[in-house]
């Protein structure tokens, strides 16, 4: 099918700001233009989690955990880590850490985000050097910086992880 306007596929078009203001899910997410969206069970449930495994929380959990001795909360947690990286299979790895997302909110853990780095690779997913090197070869976190945003209430694998002493 011809594209009737070639423009539209011109690089300049495909800046955040602008793919941003294309999606309704986010305008309905941050701003009251759609203030039907926050009655959705799906808007109600995904705003619970994020409150609940959020960064901040985590900070608060944790703060409450060294300055009061009051540990429950942050020691009972179960964690979810989702693995993402970029611009190397960056559909696969996505598609692993929105369902690594799922699990976390059905399962009611929180969900730790990590880069996907050869290290990484071989420690946690048991593949061969070769596989390893292959897949993360071209893929470190500063190819990811201007092609993909983390949300700042994800918290991050490696912060936790050495903070609370994760189990592998």
């Amino acid at each position: 099918v011809p594209v009737e306007d070639p423009t539209i596929l011109a690089p300049s078009n495909f800046s955040r700001n602008r793919l941003l203001s294309n999606n309704y899910f986010y305008r309905a997410w941050i701003g009251n233009e759609f203030p039907i969206a926050n009655d959705l069970l799906p808007f109600q449930l995904l705003k619970n989690f994020i409150k609940q495994h959020s960064q901040q929380q985590l900070m608060k959990e944790w703060e409450d955990c060294k300055n009061r001795n009051m540990c429950g909360a942050i020691n009972d947690r179960k964690f979810v880590v989702g693995s993402y990286s970029c611009p190397v299979q960056s559909g696969n790895r996505l598609h692993s850490f929105m369902n690594s997302l799922f699990w976390s909110v059905l399962t009611n853990r929180t969900l730790l985000a990590r880069y996907e780095t050869f290290e990484t690779c071989q420690k946690y997913r048991e593949k061969d050097s070769t596989t390893c090197l292959k897949e993360n070869e071209f893929s470190t976190p500063k190819h990811c910086e201007d092609i993909l945003h983390l949300s700042p209430w994800v918290p991050g694998f490696d912060e936790w992880n050495e903070t609370l002493v994760l189990p592998p």
